[in-house]
């Protein structure tokens, strides 16, 4: 019983998140990107929520703890959502082309970034700190 509310406060607190997704998948369809699928997922240990990707599918993780609390993890970043997207696909390329660690090792990198007159060093995959959509932050 506690498994299935879980799974229903889940699927409540990302459905319009998980919308636009939809429709932004569509579009992705349409131009043959890297990522053809979504899937959404809740975290079993006390991860913080994220995305990553599994083949070309992105995987939304919802943390057990925002899940358990009623939470929105996500409903903040619907304006980044085209970002993540973009940089969830760079990985999927990189890992066909080159390999999982060379991939996996794109998060590692940082860069010097200006952001209200004050200097910050952040990953690339810092969307905050992005000035398009294309998924990686450029000093």
């Amino acid at each position: 019983m506690a498994q299935e509310k879980t799974q229903i406060i889940v699927f409540y607190l990302i459905e319009s998140f998980f919308l636009s997704i939809l429709i932004l998948l569509k579009q992705c369809r349409e131009y043959a990107m890297a990522i053809s699928d979504f899937a959404i997922a809740c975290s079993l240990d006390e991860s913080p929520p994220y995305f990553t990707y599994h083949g070309d599918t992105m995987l939304i993780v919802q943390s057990k703890l925002h899940a358990q609390t009623n939470q929105n993890s996500f409903g903040f970043i619907e304006p980044f959502i085209e970002a993540l997207i973009s940089h969830e696909t760079i990985h999927v390329v990189i890992k066909k082309v080159e390999g999982e660690t060379e991939s996996d090792s794109l998060d590692d990198i940082e860069v010097l970034v200006e952001h209200n007159g004050m200097r910050f060093q952040v990953t690339l995959n810092n969307m905050l700190f992005a000035n398009d959509k294309s998924g990686i932050v450029l000093p």
